[in-house]
C-alpha cells in the first residue's frame, strides 16, 4: 500500500521517465510481483520510460527489456535479459547468475541421516493458537488471531523453512518458539521438555541451547561494540568464560565463519552488512546451541552476498549437525537451503512437507501463487524453452 502511494506520488507530475530505485526488495513475492506489474501496466498505458535499479537478477530478467550490469562503476554488461541470461560474456554477470537462487545451480541442504521414528524433535509446536486483543472498534471484532492450530517439529541436523507473506504469522511463530511470547493454546516442548509455562528466568538456561540470527545485520550489533565484545557477549553473559579463554573463543568463532581475527578490534560500521551478518551468526553460535532461528537472515543482502551467507549456513550445519528454523519470504532462498518447509496464510497452515514435494508437486493454489512469483520465475523458464 505505502509503495503505491509512492507511485502515485511519482506520477502525479506527469513524467515521462521513472525512476524505480529497489522498488521491491523489502517486500513480499506477491507484493513484489503485484507492483511490478502496476509499474509495467503505468509504462505500457502511458508510455512512461521505466529505470529499474535493483540487486535481484530475478526482477531485472522478469521485467526488463535492456539490462545493463554495473560493478564498481563500471559498466561491464549490458543486452537484452534473455542473452544476459544464456551467454553471459563478463565473469562479473556469471557470477551473479551463479549466486542468485532463481538462476544459480541449486545448493544442496546438508546433508542428514533420516530420521527415525525414535528421535527426539529438538523442538516442537503441538496445536499452537496465539490470539492478540485489538482496542475495541464498534462493529468490529477486537481479538486477532495471529496462529491458529498450527503445528511443526524440527529434529537435529535439520532446516526446516516457515514461509508465508506478511502477517501469515512466521514471526510469531519464531517468538513463540524463543519464549518471547507465550501461546494462546497449545504447547512447546524443546528436546522433549515442554517450555510452554515456564517464566523468563526458567527458560533463561534453556536459550543456550536455541540462538537467533535477527534480519538487519546493521541493527544487530551494538554500534559501541568491538566485534570481540559482541561476539563474547553471550558467554559473558552466561558466565561462561572469562580473560585468554574468552579470546580464544573470540578467535575460533570469528574463523569458523570465515572473517580475519584481525577484525576483531573493529566495530560494526567498518564492515559490510555480509560481513555484520556473519559476525551475528559467530555470536549467535558462542554458545554452542542445538538450533538456530533464523529471521528473514539474508534480505538485506546483495545476491552474491546472499549467496555467501547461505553457503555459510549450509557448511555450519554440514559440519555440525546443528538445526535451523528459518523463516523467509524468499521461496528462492528457502528451495537452495530447507530441508522441510511450512506454508503459512493468515495463521493458518496451507502445506507441509519435505522441501522437494512443495517446491515440485505443490498440493496448494496458495503455495503454487507463491512459487510462480518467485522473481525470475518467468525468465527462467523462458530461457528454458529456448534452449
Amino acid at each position: 500500500m505505502r509503495q503505491r502511494v509512492l507511485i502515485a506520488i511519482a506520477l502525479a507530475g506527469n513524467p515521462r521517465l521513472i525512476i524505480a530505485d529497489e522498488p521491491t526488495s523489502a517486500l513480499d513475492v506477491t507484493v513484489q510481483r503485484k507492483i511490478l506489474d502496476h509499474l509495467q501496466r503505468l509504462v505500457a498505458e502511458r508510455g512512461i520510460s521505466l529505470l529499474i535499479i535493483t540487486h535481484d537478477l530475478g526482477v531485472a530478467a522478469d521485467r526488463a527489456d535492456r539490462v545493463l550490469v554495473m560493478n564498481k562503476g563500471e559498466l561491464v554488461e549490458q543486452g537484452p535479459p534473455q542473452q544476459i541470461l544464456i551467454a553471459p560474456r563478463h565473469a562479473y554477470t556469471r557470477a551473479l547468475i551463479a549466486a542468485a537462487p532463481a538462476f544459480g545451480q541449486r545448493k544442496s541442504p546438508a546433508t542428514v541421516r533420516p530420521v527415525a521414528s525414535s528421535d527426539t524433535p529438538l523442538l516442537t509446536l503441538s496445536n499452537i493458537g496465539k490470539t492478540y486483543r485489538l482496542p475495541y472498534v464498534k462493529g468490529e471484532d477486537a481479538d486477532f488471531q495471529a496462529l491458529q492450530d498450527v503445528n511443526f517439529k524440527v529434529y537435529p541436523g535439520q532446516t526446516l523453512a516457515i514461509v508465508g507473506e506478511s502477517g501469515s504469522g512466521k514471526s510469531t511463530a519464531l517468538r513463540i518458539a524463543l519464549g518471547l511470547e507465550k501461546p494462546t493454546h497449545g504447547r512447546v516442548q524443546l528436546d522433549g521438555q515442554d517450555v510452554t509455562d515456564l517464566g523468563w528466568r526458567e527458560f533463561r538456561p534453556l536459550r543456550r541451547r536455541i540462538q537467533l540470527v535477527q534480519q538487519n545485520p546493521f541493527a544487530a550489533l551494538d554500534p559501541r561494540f568491538t566485534l570481540f565484545e559482541s561476539i563474547v557477549e553471550p558467554l559473558v553473559s552466561f558466565g561462561l568464560l572469562k580473560g585468554r579463554e574468552l579470546e580464544q573463543a573470540a578467535r575460533q568463532l570469528i574463523e569458523r565463519v570465515h572473517l580475519p581475527v584481525a577484525y576483531l578490534d573493529r566495530l560494526p560500521r567498518e564492515l559490510s552488512g555480509g560481513q555484520r551478518q556473519r559476525v551475528a551468526i559467530a555470536r549467535a553460535l558462542a554458545l554452542q546451541p542445538d538450533l538456530l532461528l533464523l529471521d528473514e537472515p539474508v534480505s538485506a543482502l546483495d545476491v552474491s552476498v546472499q549467496a555467501q551467507i547461505l553457503d555459510l549456513l549450509v557448511e555450519l550445519q554440514s559440519e555440525s549437525g546443528i538445526a535451523y528454523v528459518l523463516v523467509s519470504h524468499d521461496l528462492a532462498v528457502v528451495a537452495s537451503v530447507a530441508h522441510q518447509v511450512l506454508v503459512l496464510k493468515q495463521g493458518k497452515t496451507i502445506e507441509q512437507g519435505p522441501a522437494s514435494d512443495v517446491f515440485e508437486r505443490p498440493e496448494a493454489t496458495y503455495t503454487q501463487e507463491l512459487i510462480a512469483a518467485i522473481p525470475g520465475r518467468r525468465a527462467e523458464l523462458q530461457v528454458a524453452a529456448q534452449q
